[in-house]
């Protein structure tokens, strides 16, 4: 694998059981929004309500069959803590195929659960330097039903490498 490519640790959480106090009040904006229904729509959530979060989210749209993903918004404190804006781009024309998997592994189990998952791991780039992260990814469906968006709220930090 060319060095210029990182490599990634992935763990999904369904419990939910965050360590960073901004994935829980993400997670109580979606279910308000939400309500009664399993997820809500693109369209209820207001970036206005949640100013503080917004340079830590990103949105990610499903399409398919055959199931892609491309990511619609990537907030800029994220751009800023992995060195790029992907916004606009697919995954798949991206992230190099051995990485794909498990970097799309969460936004695949949301699809299938249309519950939100937590995700943890470490990205590893050259010269031994790496970023842990705290995700919360959040399913939106414009029918109620079907998973059309994913919500994501990160929480990157930097750490020095063993």
């Amino acid at each position: 694998m060319p060095d210029h490519y990182p490599t990634y640790r992935l763990e999904l959480d369904p419990t939910l059981a965050f360590t960073h106090e901004s994935l829980v009040t993400v997670k109580r904006y979606w279910d308000r929004k939400r309500g009664d229904r399993p997820m809500p729509a693109r369209a209820d959530i207001d970036p206005l309500e949640m100013p503080e979060q917004l340079g830590w989210i990103i949105l990610t749209e499903v399409i398919g069959p055959p199931l892609r993903f491309r990511y619609r918004l990537v907030g800029s404190a994220v751009t800023a803590g992995i060195g790029r804006d992907s916004t606009g781009k697919y995954l798949d024309e991206i992230y190099p195929a051995p990485n794909y998997k498990d970097i799309v592994s969460s936004f695949c189990w949301v699809v299938s659960n249309r519950r939100p998952v937590r995700v943890v791991g470490d990205l590893w780039f050259t010269r031994r330097n790496w970023l842990y992260f705290e995700s919360l990814d959040l399913p939106l469906s414009q029918n109620g039903m079907d998973v059309n968006m994913i919500l994501t709220r990160a929480v990157i930090e930097k750490r020095k490498a063993d």
